[in-house]
């Protein structure tokens, strides 16, 4: 009987574990601390753990569902395999030459990131491909040979196989590695017309690298991690989360660990819909605060945004345009340097600064008493009474509140002269004003109106920053899920089986011969449909087909869905409407071409159990003084636990709520409201005594 599922999100300071009790409905959390120098062993300490409360787990866990920082901690901490990049000859430094444009045209000193691949093993191949898949010049097999032993020899690990024009015809690389698989039987081999079969030299190239350089990584780590698990007796099959918001079999990731950069953030994305759903809320700004960054994302509408411009290893971490392209189908995310973990100094102005550096899991914060020295974002919450230091985690870790105080005091409180509780304010408040400030913009972007959006906030530091961020911002309302210190783990429960596919389609759409994108997107549809069969997951996929246009000779491509047969009328008065919609108005005696075909299918997820509601009035845990974010005193809070809510809790006084992997801290001007499946709803009301 597969009673039981299990979500694990490994973090940046925290691995969370969400085990549903299908048969009762109940969720069991776990956090155990990362471990960055082998994640896999938080993973296998968290599932002896779960055991050792129930050991039916062992023989009735029906499935585990994962999403890793893995990938994208490769690539930033350039712990990545030996990688070799095999280019057209003439392109040897496309990954150097990037688009030839800065970030910031003011900034002259701001170099990009190093390349992942140093120019030695960057080698050229005889062999030209034209845009239209025609051979230009037939591959020099021998020659390829020559160098891929010379590449062997020197202790490459893992090709990158990125040859012009092969998303247009594939031969040349495909016959390469065979070459590789025959000189070299234990490389890995990424190919480009595999990775991103898409026009974009430099964005193609450089996907297809992190992809190469990653691989041996994650495929060790999934290996290691499998032999972990069956050796304690966890046979069952893995699934892994990947950047779009879908699961995928282990075989996926390891053949694409480039689609899993943002995989614990799609799964705090997925958790968030999931809410929304369960509310029936219109438009939310999901807001995952962990110990590392702050993640945002808005959905209205029920629209999750998805964007294939991810960027990692920015030279300067949160500007645009900075770090390394993978254009690879992710959730659409605003990350922040903002996390509990985040240090607080004083920068060469003398002013206080918050991160982006952070203290992650080691040493971590000062009051985990692991040997952080410099003042956190947690240290803060700390002082200021949001933390109870004898319940951290559940009572499972103490916080050492005077430690915190003195090393506010040492780096803070006293070259400021200023007194440690008021350097906790400081920081406290910086922080949410850097996250406001971000969302502010990222709100308008998508033309969103904050008093018409729910806040959504998880994450072990999220629902102790949520109540002043959302005043900041103005929003309707908050939404604090049930389990937020977890509900990343919690999302991996809900996600569908989902894989995105895309190819570039170049051509203007009066010389489209008729059936010709139909035939695309049915082998596209068939390599999707292979995809999901891998992860066990049954049902029919729902499949959703987009095309990208735009005018001939114009740059920006808007995408269409596709919900009927892609004839070129269609195709046009569709792209007329999107255009239309978008600037106001259509150039209906232009000529429209194609750009980009674009396929989703997906498998649904399935809904969590719910626990009955607890009966009988809400049960009292004394009170705190805490630090009063709307009077800016402190004031004495009553304390409740999430567990001994009543299924009809109301308040409208200040108080503090607590869980086993977090703590919310309303002000006075707000009214706490139990909601369906557990979830709180916390609204905002003006009283004489609250502040504006």
């Amino acid at each position: 009987m597969n009673r039981f599922r299990l979500g694990c999100d490994i973090g940046g300071t925290f691995t969370d574990f969400a085990l549903l009790d299908e048969a009762t409905g109940a969720l069991h959390p776990l956090k155990v601390l990362s471990t960055p120098d082998d994640p896999s062993r938080a993973v296998l300490e968290g599932l002896h753990g779960i055991a050792e409360r129930d050991p039916r787990v062992r023989e009735e866990l029906g499935q585990l569902l994962h999403a890793t920082t893995l990938a994208i901690n490769a690539v930033l901490e350039r712990r990545g395999a030996p990688t070799a990049v095999l280019a057209t000859q003439g392109f040897r430094d496309v990954l150097e030459m990037r688009r030839s444009r800065r970030a910031d045209v003011a900034d002259i000193f701001g170099d990009p990131p190093e390349p992942l691949v140093p120019r030695e093993r960057r080698a050229e191949i005889a062999e030209r491909i034209w845009s239209d898949g025609r051979i230009l010049t037939e591959l020099d097999v021998e020659a390829a040979r020559e160098t891929v032993e010379g590449l062997v020899a020197e202790g490459v690990q893992s090709f990158a196989v990125t040859l012009l024009h092969s998303y247009a015809n594939k031969d040349h690389e495909q016959a390469l590695a065979g070459l590789i698989r025959e000189v070299a039987p234990g490389a890995y081999v990424s190919l480009s017309s595999e990775v991103l079969p898409e026009a974009g030299e430099y964005e193609r190239t450089s996907s297809t690298v992190v992809n190469a350089y990653v691989q041996p990584v994650m495929d060790r780590y999934l290996t290691r991690l499998r032999d972990g698990m069956d050796a304690r007796g966890f046979h069952q099959p893995m699934q892994l989360m990947l950047s779009g918001g879908g699961l995928a079999a282990p075989e996926t990731a390891k053949t694409f660990p480039a689609r899993m950069i943002e995989s614990g953030a799609a799964a705090g994305v997925m958790a968030g819909e999931y809410v929304r759903n369960e509310l029936g809320i219109g438009s939310v700004l999901i807001f995952d605060m962990g110990g590392t960054t702050a993640k945002i994302t808005i959905v209205q509408g029920g629209h999750i945004p998805i964007t294939s411009e991810l960027e990692v290893g920015r030279a300067y971490r949160f500007r645009k345009g900075t770090g390394l392209p993978v254009n690879v189908p992710s959730v659409e995310i605003l990350e922040i340097g903002a996390g509990g973990g985040s240090i607080a100094f004083l920068n060469e102005t003398g002013s206080l600064q918050i991160g982006p550096r952070s203290a992650g899991a080691m040493p971590g914060p000062i009051c985990y008493g692991r040997g952080g020295t410099e003042p956190t974002v947690t240290d803060a919450a700390l002082v200021l009474g949001y933390l109870d230091p004898g319940y951290f985690l559940g009572g499972g870790m103490s916080l050492d509140v005077e430690a915190a105080r003195a090393g506010i005091e040492t780096h803070i409180a006293g070259p400021l002269g200023i007194s440690v509780d008021e350097a906790a304010w400081g920081i406290h408040e910086i922080v949410c004003e850097n996250m406001a400030g971000a969302a502010r913009t990222y709100i308008a972007e998508w033309g969103g109106d904050p008093s018409q959006i729910s806040l959504v906030a998880f994450g072990g530091a999220g629902p102790i920053h949520a109540y002043n961020l959302a005043r900041k911002l103005g929003v309707s309302q908050i939404v604090l899920p049930k389990n937020p210190g977890i509900l990343s783990a919690v999302g991996l429960l809900t996600a569908p089986n989902a894989y995105d596919l895309a190819r570039s389609y170049r051509a203007p759409l009066a010389e489209v011969e008729p059936g010709a994108i139909e035939a695309a997107f049915a082998e596209m549809e068939a390599t999707a449909r292979q995809v999901l069969r891998e992860t066990g997951a049954t049902g029919e996929p729902a499949v959703r087909r987009t095309v990208e246009m735009c005018y001939v000779g114009q740059e920006l491509a808007l995408p269409v869905a596709l919900d009927g047969p892609a004839t070129a009328e269609a195709l046009r008065e569709a792209y007329f409407a999107a255009y239309e919609a978008r600037f106001g108005y259509a150039y209906r005696n232009l000529a429209v071409g194609l750009v980009r075909l674009r396929l989703r299918a997906e498998i649904p997820g399935r809904s969590l159990g719910e626990e009955p509601a607890r009966q009988g009035p809400s049960v009292q845990h004394g009170s705190r003084r805490v630090f009063c974010p709307d009077r800016r005193a402190w004031a004495d809070y009553p304390v409740f636990r999430r567990p001994d809510l009543a299924g009809n809790h109301r308040s409208d006084a200040a108080s503090v709520i607590e869980d086993d992997g977090s703590t919310f801290i309303a002000g006075p001007g707000a009214e706490v409201v139990s909601a369906p499946k557990g979830n709180l709803v916390i609204r905002f009301r003006e009283t004489a005594d609250a502040a504006a």
